[in-house]
């Protein structure tokens, strides 16, 4: 009996579904004359649109005509994703036309913005129109790439408002309640997993961005001096919502927050929290590994790794202290880690039992 038969036969003796094992129709190529298809897809997708771009140029010169090229190239993307989802030429092709669209849309509504304090209605407008093709658009990466946009777009936009400190703690917040409701929404499983891959490559961003801030230029620097809100405001957010995704992780496992277990999970999440306060990142960083660990998810427990490592990287070498102070640090904590470890023993002798069993 095949793997996909005693799925079946265990699903019907729960009486989730009946009859037989339904026959596959959908006949998958190899990956690699997929990669080829694709690749072969953006190759002619680029030729095409360079072609037509030299033969349109004038629609440049114009942002209304512009936005309304860059509508149809969308809309163009969206009938080849619909109507040949199982060729792998078509939809490269038509990711690659989808992403020009959106370029000639961004110049388009460059037509809106006269004075530069009408600048945040742009990157809003762009935001809302990317959070329309991630909700839109049938192609995972295609969901990925336009949430990911649309945080970005945000970000900008806030930052002009004087507010963008703030972004990364309500970004935080919207990517546990994704990742911790992952399960609940079954029926849109897919749509769901990409949108909350892009709010996580976007939260990543958006960190380093207000984190490398200084080093990115006298305009972005001033943006980021203007604001009203203090840059460890978003710090603390994250930091609670650290917190709160490792209460319901708690919930999710039956497990009290009174009991020893739940003190102890608790207590850390909020000892890290406030410790992390003045390293931007790392509660974010914490927050995409937790989720990624809790969810079985590799894809996100590898960017939440890497993450943590760049934000711990740049606050290691960010510090107004000399090498010695440095060095110390790194063996104190290494020394706390390593008590740490020893001491759960004692305190959860159900790991030892679990490791044995597993070894």
């Amino acid at each position: 009996m095949s793997d996909r038969q005693a799925l079946w036969q265990l699903l019907r003796e729960v009486n989730l579904v009946d009859g037989e094992v339904p026959v596959s129709e959908t006949a998958h190529s190899p990956w690699y004359i997929r990669t080829m298809q694709g690749m072969a897809g953006w190759i002619g997708a680029w030729f095409l649109l360079g072609f037509v771009g030299a033969g349109l140029a004038f629609v440049f010169k114009s942002e209304g005509m512009a936005f309304v090229v860059g509508l149809i190239c969308c809309t163009a993307a969206y009938w080849m994703f619909r109507t040949l989802s199982r060729n792998g030429f078509a939809t490269q092709f038509a990711l690659a036309m989808s992403l020009a669209g959106q370029l000639m849309v961004a110049f388009g509504l460059t037509k809106f913005v006269h004075h530069a304090d009408e600048s945040p209605v742009l990157f809003w407008s762009f935001a809302l129109f990317e959070i329309g093709l991630a909700v839109v658009m049938p192609n995972f990466i295609h969901r990925v790439l336009s949430a990911y946009a649309a945080v970005v777009s945000l970000s900008i936009a806030l930052l002009l408002q004087s507010v963008g400190p703030v972004f990364p703690g309500i970004l935080a917040a919207m990517l546990a309640l994704i990742w911790l409701n992952e399960f609940r929404w079954a029926a849109l499983a897919s749509p769901v997993r990409a949108i909350g891959y892009g709010l996580t490559l976007g939260l990543i961003q958006v960190d380093g961005q207000l984190l490398l801030g200084p080093l990115s230029g006298i305009w972005f620097r001033h943006l980021v001096e203007k604001s009203w809100v203090n840059p460890l405001f978003g710090s603390c957010l994250a930091g609670a919502v650290l917190v709160w995704a490792v209460f319901r992780l708690l919930a999710r496992y039956n497990v009290s927050p009174a009991s020893r277990t739940g003190t102890t999970a608790l207590a850390v999440a909020f000892i890290v929290a406030v410790l992390a306060i003045k390293a931007p990142g790392i509660s974010a960083a914490l927050l995409v590994l937790l989720l990624g660990f809790a969810n079985a998810n590799r894809t996100l427990l590898g960017l939440g790794v890497v993450a943590l490592l760049g934000y711990l990287s740049y606050f290691y070498y960010q510090l107004d202290v000399t090498l010695l102070v440095k060095s110390a640090v790194l063996v104190g904590t290494g020394c706390v880690l390593i008590v740490a470890r020893f001491a759960i023993n004692p305190l959860f002798p159900t790991i030892d039992k679990v490791e044995k069993k597993h070894a």
